[in-house]
């Protein structure tokens, strides 16, 4: 999510906010732009694009809240349904609702009978707010992994077009939105940041509904670094339950985690990480704390782990619960 102050000479100066991927912000200065980082919030970094541009007599030129950009974002709507005339459902991202605005226009053009559905982060959820009708005033303090999507209200010029051409708009979780990232990088081979995986999220969660159509999910942009994608990744397994944290109690003497590990490896888990607290953990002087982090296949494969750890007469204590995602 950037805010683009117009060519001055030839450098485009570029405001974006401070917490915008690094990847994004060294790959914008390599294209030759001059990028400045205000504000926590889009909208603060277009308040401050705003006043460069008034300072410095610039053109200002809005990332989503305008005819040009929109008719321009329009054209993925064009180039989807040339390849795929078959797709009778299109789910596209929402931050601003610039790519939605104009993709809905085209596609409405061409495909009046066409289910088009726009998704949000659950945690930044203006314009699902304003669609149907609950928007009252800027969200406060929006949060959410996908960052792209980091806006207080929908756009002005946007909203007006998402309600005549748009048939809903959903929101995510975060949860489902780092499951959905997980599985681009696993199945597709396809790196996305997690507002441009928040379609696919929809779809994989059951909030949009494909079961019968052909859906078409726009995989919007891949501006993450690495070491965020690390983290997304270790939050997206954990939110398919494909990671398992437990904490656990053994008695302090010889051979007693491997009583544990064993009982583990049986039920075909793998120990990921292990922290092993001897001092001062426990009510007991002859008892250790112990996390665990596991490698399961999936929620059932871990809740059988823990039950097989209970049944032995372990603690078997869930750090963090299995979220439906």
């Amino acid at each position: 999510m950037a805010v683009a102050a117009s060519i001055a000479g030839v450098q485009a100066t570029i405001v974006m906010p401070v917490q915008a991927p690094l990847a994004k912000v060294s790959a914008t200065r390599g294209y030759g732009a001059r990028v400045l980082l205000h504000g926590v919030l889009f909208d603060e970094a277009h308040a401050e694009a705003m006043r460069i541009a008034a300072r410095e007599g610039l053109t200002y030129v809005h990332p989503f809240d305008d005819a040009m950009v929109m008719a321009g974002q329009g054209t993925v709507a064009l180039e989807i349904l040339e390849a795929t005339p078959e797709v009778d459902t299109l789910i596209v991202p929402i931050g601003g609702g610039g790519l939605i605005a104009g993709m809905s226009v085209a596609a409405r053009a061409l495909r009046p009978d066409l289910r088009i559905i726009g998704v949000q982060a659950s945690g930044a959820n203006a314009t699902a707010l304003a669609f149907h009708d609950l928007f009252t005033a800027p969200l406060e303090s929006p949060t959410t992994i996908a960052d792209g999507l980091l806006t207080r209200s929908p756009g002005e010029q946007t909203l007006p077009l998402i309600r005549c051409h748009v048939d809903d708009v959903v929101t995510v979780s975060d949860e489902s939105i780092a499951e959905a990232v997980v599985l681009l990088m696993e199945r597709a081979k396809t790196v996305a940041e997690p507002a441009g995986a928040v379609a696919l999220a929809a779809l994989l969660s059951g909030v949009v509904q494909a079961r019968g159509r052909a859906s078409c999910a726009v995989i919007s942009g891949g501006n993450v670094d690495p070491n965020m994608m690390d983290r997304l990744l270790q939050f997206g397994l954990g939110a398919a339950g494909r990671h398992l944290r437990l904490r656990t109690e053994l008695t302090d003497r010889p051979g007693a985690l491997v009583g544990l590990s064993t009982i583990i490896a049986e039920q075909g888990a793998n120990i990921f990480e292990v922290v092993h607290d001897r001092i001062g953990s426990s009510h007991l002087v002859n008892v250790v704390d112990l996390s665990l982090t596991l490698e399961v296949r999936d929620r059932a494969h871990g809740e059988a782990v823990v039950q097989a750890l209970r049944a032995n007469g372990y603690v078997a204590e869930v750090v963090q619960p299995f979220r439906r995602a």
